[in-house]
Order: C-alpha cells, then structure tokens, then sequence
C-alpha cells in the first residue's frame, strides 16, 4: 500500500500546485474544496492517518449528481453558475478509488480551474479530437443545457466507450444510454458549418414541410463526431436508433415545442452510410446489422395498420393496461394485470390502441449491376410509419436499414429443419428523382470530358467508339449514340398534364449475319440502366406488368415488367419480330407516352416506362427484298412503326472492295484482342507513356476510340447536366422537309406522320448533346435531317429510292458529309475501268486509269465550288490520285490513278 500512498501525496501536491497558478493568473469560481470548514482543518492539521487513505471522493449521495432535476431546480443552477456541487464532500468514507478514476477527476478539476467547460474559444467538451480537417469551418459550442454537464461528467467517471459484456446488454443499461443519450444531443447541438448549425436548418427545413423525419448524415457522425457511436449504429441499430429518436424529439420539441401537437414523434432517417452491398452478397454476417442497398422496385403490396402501441382491458376488473409497444418480428403480450393481479383474459382496446402504417416492396438488383449468365436476386423490404409509398414499381431506391430474420413455417416444413426468410427493415428510403440518379464524377474525369467535347472531331470519335469491333455501319453507330444520349422531355402547359417523350427509338432491320444483336449487347454494356430480353421469350405482362396473388395474405399485388424496370434507361429486344401481335400491341402506350396502364385484380393504376426501344427483327423471308416496300419485308403494322424514330435497313451486299476490308478487319482484330497481344500492348503503352508527355501521348493517340468506361462516363454526363434548347435554327428546314415528304409518301412506302417531325427534334437535341451544346444549332439540324432521310429512303422500293435521292439532295449532306461518298464513287469507278480496261487488253495490267469528273456530278451538285476544290487539293486526295484541267478554262477535266 506503501506505493500507492505516495502516489496519492504527490498527486495531491501537483494538483495544490496548479490551483495556485490559476490563483495567479486571476480569480475563478470557487471549487468545494478550497471552502475551509472544521473538518477539513482537523484533516490537514495532522490526522496523519486519514490523509495517507486518499482523498474521499464519493460520497454516499454521489448518484445524486446524475439525476434529471426538475425545470426549477435547473432554473436555479443556472442561477448560481459554476458553484455546483459537482465533486463530493472529500470527508464521506468510501472504498479506495481506483487510479484510473483519480486520473480521469483530476483531469476535470483541471479543466475546471482553466475554464475548460465554456463554449469560446474553440471546442467544446464533446470533441474526442476527431478529425476536423475536411475543408469546412466547423465547431462546437456549449448547449447550456445541464443534460450536457452531466452527460460529460459521466462520460469521465466512468469507461463508457468500453462495454461490459454484450454491445446490446450495455445500450440496454440506464447509466450509459443516458451518457450516450447526451452526447448524441450535443452532437446535434454543436455540428456547426460555417457559423450555421447544421441539424438546427434540418429540423427547421423539417417543420417547415410538416414532416417527421430527420434525416441524420452518418458521414457527420462518424467523422467529424465520434466514430464509436457511429461503429455501434452499425452494429447494434436497434438501441442505438432509439437513442437517436429520443435525443432527435428532445432536440425537436425543445427547438419548437409546438410542434408536438402536429408529430408525437419524430424518426431518424440515416443517410449517407458509405458502404452499399450487393443484394446477392448479404450473408449471414449482416443479420441485425444496419446495411445499404440498392435496387428496382419490381413488387408494392397494399398497406395494412399495424399495432405500434397496444392497450388492453382486464376482463376482471376493467382496468387499461398498457402501452406495451410492439418492437420486432414478435408480438408482445401482457401477462398480469397490474391492479387485480390476474392473469388474464385480456381484451385489446381498439379505441385506445395506436397503428401505424405497414407497406412491403420487393427490390431487385439494377439490371447493370447483374453479373453476365446469372439471374436478378430479390429481396423484400417492410417500409413502416412515413416510409410508405416512398416509391413504386420501376423506379430504383437507395434502402437503408436492418438486415433480419423472419420465421416461416411453410419454409421449414418444406425444407425439414429450421430455416428463416430475411426481410429489410428500412430506416431510409431514397428515390433517384433525376435521370441519372446518384451519378457523380471527380473533378478531374469533369475537366476532362468538357475538353474533349471542345474537339472538333468528337463525333468521329465517339462513332469510332461505338462497338469498334463492328466495321463500317456509321449510320447505325450514329443513330444508336443519339439514341443513348437521349432528347429533352417537355411538358406541355408545366403540369405533366401532356409530356412528349425525349427518348428515340430504333428499329433495326436486314439480313442475318449483319451484327444486328452485337450492336444491341453492345449498348447493354455501355449505357445506363438497361433491360435485354428477346421477342420470343417476352410476353405482353413480361414486357409492361402483371398482377398476382401475395404468398402472404393472399391480396393482389403489382410487379413491373421490363419495360417498367428499365425506366428512364434503355430496353433492348432482339428478335422483335418474333413477338406476337397482341404482346406488340400492348407496348403502343409504352413507346409514345411511356406509361402504362394496369386495371387487373382490382388495381388501377399507371407505371412509368420512360425509356428507349432498340429493337432488332429479321425480314419475312430471311433476307432483306429491295424490290418490295418496308411494309412487305417485316411483319409489323404501321401503328408500331410509326412510334420508331429511326428504321434501319442492314443489308448484306456483295462488294469486292468492301468485302476485301471487312475481312482484313476481322483479322486484324482477332489478332489485336488477343489475350497476350492485349498484355504486350498495354505495357508498351505504360512504358511509352513514361516517356512522352501527356499532350504528346494524346496527339499520338487522336485517332484510337475512347475506352469504353470513357465513353460511359460521357454518355451519362452528357443526359445529366446538357439539355439543349431549339433557339435560333431556321424552321423553314424543317417544314419544307415535312411538306415535301408528305407529298412522296403518297406513292407507297412509309406513311409520314407529325410523329416523324418530332423525331427530327429529338434528333437534334441528341446531336447537339454530342457535342454539349447549350442551343441546337444549325449544324445539329442538318445532321438530323441527313440521317433521318437516309433512314426514310433506305426503306423504300428500289425503283424510288433513286428518285427519292435526287429529290431530297439538298437535305442529305453537308460538305463534310460529302467527301466520305466522294471517296467511295471515285474508287468504284476506277476500280470499274481498270477491269474493263484489263478485259479489253485480254488479261494485261493497265498502269493508270483515268476516269472523267463528269460521273461525279451526282455527288457534288450539293457542295460549294471551294468545298470542291479543297478536296482536290488536299493531300489525302493527292496521294493517290492526279486531277487533270483544261488549259483553257482550268476546269477539272479526268481523275488520274496510277497503278505502277
């Protein structure tokens, strides 16, 4: 005992010596120590033995010090200030304490006696010295509330941090979910950001709404506050949400005590949990654990009222019992009556006994996130109190909440020994409400996606981008980057009341073997949130949605299709033209209003389907007939055509050039993918990228397609923050255009309607989102246009679509757009005379051909003279082949091409 006394002398010293120091520095509150008495003289006068025990510093009323006081008693301490008698009497008689608890008092008496205890200057007695450093101005201040005293007092007296025996036992004790309970209400206090309490704008924004949740960020908790309250919400959710909702309606109702009449009370909403699991990953390591996920709602049942307090009447003597309030899977039940003593029976008070709201939904994992060959898991969610209707079939959810087991009798009776569903109990239900719902990007991969659209050639690109393994179809590539950039959606009159769609859809028709179903799985790898499926394995209810009987109670309950699941994303059909009739028929509503209408079982209601149709289909007798209408060739009926933006004709011809480079492609790209070429070249191009500069590097990169993660990124920020608007373009374009294809309509092919205008618009829109345009330009317009008529003209018989052609010249191309056909005719026409010329010689290689510029003239009465005479000059065109002028008038006469 000998040390221990000693230690107690010296420490008694050290703490005498520091009281004389703030005696120096200035006068300060008295403390209940340095207040001589009899007694304490006698002590310090020589009872020699007395002081070598230590310093009393429980009393026997030292509890006393930690019970709530009334309002007036607070009134008075507030009054005195900080001569409370905080520490005990040093002369009551109590055990030897233990060292830590001396450390941790002297400690306090310290920060006592140098002010430690008020809010100026810096922080409060609630920091844990967490770290602040997040680029915010945030502090902590003094509630003035004796709760936060007290609440710090015991915080030092005892470990609190530290539980004795279960996690759950101890948030179950008295004494530390009252610490706990305090802390939590000064961390809602003292969250201050930029001289504004944060949760103090929260609770106003929630009254001003007339809501009754309050959203508590788990980010703030964790790192700013106290990480250990944070680890145990995760861990023990259930006490530690209790603590929260009491501390959030003490909070609350302090702040606007009226409020109560409106909200008995208030829920915290967690948000902003940082991890998010897998539907497919929850194991049995998440049972009872607050967890994060994110899914589809597929399924909504009715609501039903669900006992949340239930009172009950004593059959004997009539006496109310109760509340007991029911909290987990199990219903809670009385057992005697508190005033006869009887155990029963006992009656439910259904005057007296309160409800609360129970709604189930069923998630599904995103169709994006599912792994290749493996089938969507689901997982159902019990949505109580406010949480009801939060969402509805189609529409994709953050859910945070619970993890938990459910008995299910049938289960285990089937199965032969005891196993247990698991259901979701939500705490926080968040709806993506934007098109592209939680997507974010860094600030550098920002900047760098706005340089890139500043490319001049950033639609080459990005079509160079477009399934690279597929050669040539530009116009496909085109149509399908409009159609996953997508239009602006207008609202007529702002009231929803009349919405024209913003999303284009594709139809893709021709000859099999034309890589029709790689552009589709191209499209599902690269845009966002997409549905697959297939023409012959969808049904009308597969595609919009059905309604069934609950396993549960036996009620009607609703489930999307695919069409609803990929809402505000893309659906993508293959072999579309393998569906029934009445299966097409159905998705009319989906394809222009992008709703769908349910009135089975006794439900009526409306689903939102606001996405694009990219459909694949093969003609009626295998192969794509020129000689007949689009009409004759698939066996689709002009309602469903007519809701298609964009009809594709794929065909399959026979060209010895062309067919010479689509060959040399696919070797060529069989051998660059290979698995070991793959490796060598992406380490060539880390060493190379060590050695030049970035800009070099890009320079010598300019004409590679984007990654497709890349390209991903600049899909969806371009849907997310670009959404052009019709200004200043001439109108005249597109009305003499609609006039004019009115009239050519009337002798066959496809019938235009207003829906074809539309598509026009959106069409633009799209283009100019390519280039994220604030305004549609003109440049915008004449693309449209140019792809839309090539599309129209492609379905039309043979014998029209030359005249068709000549008709719509000035609508078909641009300059630039020119030069690529340019190109085109030239060789075919050399390659024409070399093998009439090689005939006539009877077998015998010319050395140059020469072909007149005359048979150009179909394809250059679009372009300006110095359009035209730029082509010729330029050195693509000079490499290969020599223009030949009169030396008169110097007009091109013939087009060298030597094949020495």
């Amino acid at each position: 005992m000998r040390p221990s006394r000693d230690r107690d002398a010296a420490r008694r010293k050290r703490r005498r010596a520091r009281e004389d120091e703030v005696d120096a520095a200035g006068p300060h509150p008295p403390r209940r120590e340095e207040v001589e008495d009899d007694d304490d003289a006698d002590h310090s006068s020589g009872d020699e033995a007395n002081d070598e025990e230590g310093e009393d510093l429980y009393g026997e009323n030292f509890m006393q010090d930690y019970l709530q006081p009334d309002e007036e008693s607070e009134v008075a301490e507030e009054e005195v200030g900080e001569d409370n008698d905080w520490i005990a009497d040093d002369d009551s008689s109590v055990s030897e304490i233990s060292e830590g608890g001396r450390i941790a008092v002297d400690e306090l008496l310290e920060r006592q006696g140098a002010g430690g205890l008020t809010r100026s200057g810096g922080a409060a007695v609630g920091d844990q010295g967490s770290d602040i450093d997040h680029g915010e101005d945030v502090g902590y201040g003094d509630p003035n509330d004796e709760a936060y005293v007290r609440g710090d007092l015991e915080s030092m007296s005892f470990n609190w941090r530290q539980p004795q025996g279960e996690l759950v036992e101890w948030l179950a004790q008295e004494l530390p979910r009252r610490v706990i309970k305090n802390r939590i209400y000064n961390f809602y206090y003292n969250y201050i950001v930029n001289d504004v309490s944060v949760y103090e704008e929260k609770v106003k924004a929630m009254t001003r709404e007339n809501d009754k949740s309050f959203q508590l960020s788990y980010d703030h908790l964790s790192r700013v506050y106290d990480s250990v309250l944070a680890l145990w919400l995760v861990d023990a959710p259930d006490p530690m949400i209790e603590l929260l909702e009491e501390a959030a309606n003490y909070f609350t109702f302090k702040l606007y005590p009226q409020y109560r009449k409106v909200h008995s009370h208030i829920f915290v909403r967690i948000c902003d949990l940082p991890l998010c699991d897998p539907i497919r990953d929850f194991r049995q390591v998440h049972m009872n654990v607050l967890v994060r996920v994110e899914g589809v709602v597929i399924r909504r049942s009715p609501v039903y009222p669900q006992m949340d307090a239930v009172k009950y009447d004593c059959a004997r003597c009539s006496y109310i019992i109760g509340p007991i309030y029911q909290r987990g899977d199990k219903e809670q039940r009385v057992s005697m009556c508190p005033s006869c003593h009887s155990k029963g029976p006992f009656r439910v008070n259904m005057r007296l006994t309160e409800y609360r709201n129970h709604q189930t939904i069923v998630l599904q994992e995103p169709p994006g996130k599912v792994p290749p060959g493996r089938l969507p898991r689901s997982l159902e969610v019990v949505l109580t109190n406010d949480l009801i209707d939060r969402a509805k079939p189609g529409e994709e959810v953050d859910v945070t909440g619970i993890y938990r087991n459910n008995f299910d009798p049938l289960l285990n009776s089937r199965q032969g020994f005891p196993v247990f569903t698991t259901v979701l109990h939500a705490n926080n239900v968040i709806r993506r409400t934007t098109e592209l719902g939680m997507f974010r990007l860094p600030d550098d991969e920002r900047q760098r996606i706005i340089e890139l659209s500043k490319s001049p050639n950033i639609r080459k690109k990005l079509l160079q981008s477009i399934a690279p393994s597929i050669h040539g179809r530009d116009d496909i590539k085109l149509g399908l980057l409009l159609a996953m950039m997508g239009a602006v959606p207008k609202d007529i009159g702002g009231d929803q009341s009349h919405r024209i769609r913003g999303d284009i859809n594709v139809l893709m028709v021709g000859d099999p073997g034309c890589a029709k179903s790689q552009f589709l799985k191209f499209v599902e790898k690269t845009a966002d949130r997409t549905v697959f499926t297939t023409g012959r394995g969808s049904t009308a209810v597969g595609l919009t949605a059905s309604v069934h009987k609950d396993s549960v109670n036996g009620d009607f309950v609703l489930e999307g299709g695919a069409l609803v699941i990929a809402d505000r994303g893309c659906c993508l059909i293959d072999e579309f033209d393998k569906m029934s009739d009445q299966d097409r028929t159905s998705i009319h509503e989906a394809m222009e209003q992008q709703t769908i209408s349910v009135a089975r079982g006794g439900i009526v209601t409306t689903l939102s389907a606001r996405c694009c149709i990219i459909a694949a289909a093969n003609p009626m007798g295998g192969r794509y007939d020129p000689s007949t209408s689009f009409d004759a060739n698939v066996n689709l009926t002009t309602p469903i055509l007519s809701r298609f933006d964009l009809l594709f004709v794929v065909r399959d011809e026979v060209n010895v050039e062309l067919d010479e480079r689509l060959a040399t492609f696919i070797c060529d790209s069989h051998m660059r993918n290979h698995p070991r070429t793959q490796e060598e070249t992406r380490l060539l191009q880390r060493d190379r990228h060590e050695e030049l500069s970035r800009l070099r590097y890009a320079l010598e990169n300019a004409d590679k397609p984007l990654p497709q993660s890349l390209l991903r990124k600049y899909i969806l920020f371009a849907k997310s923050h670009c959404f052009p608007r019709i200004s200043n373009i001439d109108p005249d374009t597109i009305a003499r255009l609609y006039v004019e294809l009115r009239q050519e309509s009337k002798h066959g092919g496809i019938a235009i309607t207003v829906r074809h205008m539309e598509s026009v618009i959106r069409l633009s829109e799209a283009h100019a989102r390519v280039h994220l345009r604030e305004y549609v330009t003109d440049e915008d317009v004449t693309a449209a246009v140019s792809l839309f008529l090539r599309c129209f003209i492609q379905t039309q018989k043979y014998s029209l679509r030359s005249a068709m052609e000549a008709r719509f010249r000035k609508f078909l191309e641009s300059d630039t757009e020119s030069l690529p056909l340019i190109r085109h005719r030239i060789k075919v026409a050399v390659q024409t005379v070399r093998q009439f010329e090689r005939q006539l010689s009877g077998g015998v290689e010319p050395t140059q051909v020469r072909i007149d510029v005359s048979e150009l003239d179909y394809y250059t009465a679009n372009m300006s003279q110095e359009a035209l005479n730029a082509f010729y000059e330029s050195a693509e065109f000079r490499k290969e082949y020599r223009l030949i002028r009169d030396p008169v008038t110097h007009a091109p006469l013939q087009i060298e091409h030597s094949l020495a």
